[in-house]
């Protein structure tokens, strides 16, 4: 018998907002675009984001959009057994052009982080997560992986759609091939017990 104790878990949706609510926030991000300071100084990588230059979670006009990552997070919180309420620490968006990628990374200080792709194609590149495991042994051949065993996997860029999971996988974007990949990026704390 194998017992699965220690899973990585990742949930996704399809279609988050509706159509409208989609356009909204890919009009706010272009504009956005165009006056942010470029806040990914730190990485090796050349995408422009507004990590640490503008916390997207304090615009008015993407409430609905924190409200309703907000709801999800703490559903998925709830499926560990969670019982403190998840609160978005900050968001920022990621604006690829072609060419753009990001490093595998993760996000320390957090227990749940949220990427939504507002905008991708078949060419944007995908979001990849790396199990976090990896790093504590060697890897071994295997002949056809499975759940237990895949040591990557990968999540096609597709509009209008999130991606929450916990803040310790590593993840990454190979270089982007089409012209425009644009995501947003959330951390959520747990709140501190009173």
């Amino acid at each position: 018998m194998i017992d699965t104790w220690f899973p990585t878990t990742i949930f996704r949706k399809d279609n988050f907002l509706e159509n409208d609510e989609n356009i909204k926030v890919y009009e706010r991000i272009k504009k956005l675009n165009g006056v942010v300071f470029d806040g990914g100084k730190g990485w090796l990588s050349p995408v422009k984001n507004s990590f640490g230059s503008y916390n997207c979670s304090n615009d008015k006009e993407l409430n609905f959009l924190h409200e309703k990552v907000s709801r999800y997070v703490n559903d998925f919180s709830k499926a560990f057994g969670c019982v403190l309420k998840a609160v978005c620490e900050n968001s920022w968006f990621n604006y690829y052009e072609k060419g753009d990628y990001q490093e595998f990374h993760v996000h320390p200080m957090s227990h749940f982080s949220v990427v939504y792709i507002v905008k991708g194609c078949k060419e944007s590149s995908p979001l990849i997560f790396a199990s976090p495991y990896l790093n504590d042994m060697f890897s071994f051949p295997v002949e056809k992986p499975s759940e237990i065993s895949f040591e990557t996997v990968e999540y096609e860029a597709t509009d209008n759609t999130i991606i929450i999971f916990r803040s310790n996988v590593p993840h990454m974007v190979p270089k982007n091939k089409s012209q425009e990949r644009i995501t947003m990026s959330f951390n959520y704390k747990l709140e501190e017990k009173k």
